[in-house]
């Protein structure tokens, strides 16, 4: 138990497959190579994919938070110095009713000490996602250049905001030519929130098309252990310094100029 809560940080997207794990995992292990002491949790408890990307396989998982409550600290596993991981269940009959998983929300920011800690949700609007914003400082919502990454990127914001929340919302996007490229991505998207909402979401950052993200997946390593000067690994980077900024002053992001 600790006073002070964490800066709790939900990474989600309306489309599968536009890079949300993979982003969420190189951002996790930057922030806490900047000296924040970092907690990274698989809340896709159907298909968890994060211990993949890190090439680990714990012991415990998110299921024993509930069933083995006093062994909690026991599921947070050791990936480097500053940073632990609570991995999804592999197995099929691993379930948890919505109760208990928005008791292991609460059991997860009160009793694993960590003062970041980043939820990767799976794709889409399920009641999970909706616990996890909930919960967080932060919503970032991962979105490609293509019409059906933006179009359910929307869908998403849509129903996050439908919800008592107190997030700050912020985009980030992926897979993109140029910043150009991002910025008229991000536009297209705040100009169907603007009309139907009547909200527009800053864009946090973007990261580049790179050919070492996918032998980073295949090698089953972080961006930065195999390509350290990639444009995607220097994107990476500079929003994870963005987000340490956000954790050591408690507030919304502070976005670069």
């Amino acid at each position: 138990m600790r006073d002070t809560k964490p800066y709790v940080i939900t990474f989600c997207s309306g489309k599968s497959g536009v890079g949300k794990s993979i982003i969420a995992a190189n951002l996790a292990s930057e922030i806490a190579a900047s000296g924040i002491n970092t907690l990274i949790c698989d809340a896709n408890l159907h298909f968890p994919t994060l211990h993949l990307l890190f090439g680990v396989e714990p012991l415990f998982s998110w299921q024993d938070i509930i069933e083995h409550p006093q062994n909690i600290d026991k599921t947070a596993y050791r990936l480097q110095e500053r940073l632990r991981l609570v991995a999804g269940s592999t197995s099929p009959s691993a379930q948890l009713s919505p109760s208990d998983f928005r008791r292991s929300l609460e059991m997860i920011i009160t009793n694993i000490v960590a003062e970041c800690i980043i939820f990767d949700c799976y794709s889409g609007a399920g009641s999970e996602i909706l616990e996890c914003c909930k919960v967080s400082d932060v919503v970032i919502i991962v979105l490609t250049d293509e019409p059906s990454s933006v179009i359910d990127a929307y869908g998403l914001i849509k129903i996050i905001q439908s919800h008592p929340t107190s997030c700050s919302i912020q985009l980030l996007v992926n897979n993109v030519i140029d910043r150009e490229d991002a910025e008229d991505t991000s536009m297209k998207l705040n100009r169907a929130t603007t009309h139907f909402l009547s909200a527009e979401y800053p864009t946090l950052g973007f990261i580049p098309y790179d050919r070492s993200v996918r032998a980073s997946i295949m090698q089953q390593k972080l961006l930065g252990d195999v390509a350290p000067q990639s444009g995607a690994t220097v994107a990476i980077a500079q929003i994870a310094m963005l987000l340490h900024y956000a954790v050591e002053d408690r507030s919304t992001i502070v976005l670069a100029t």
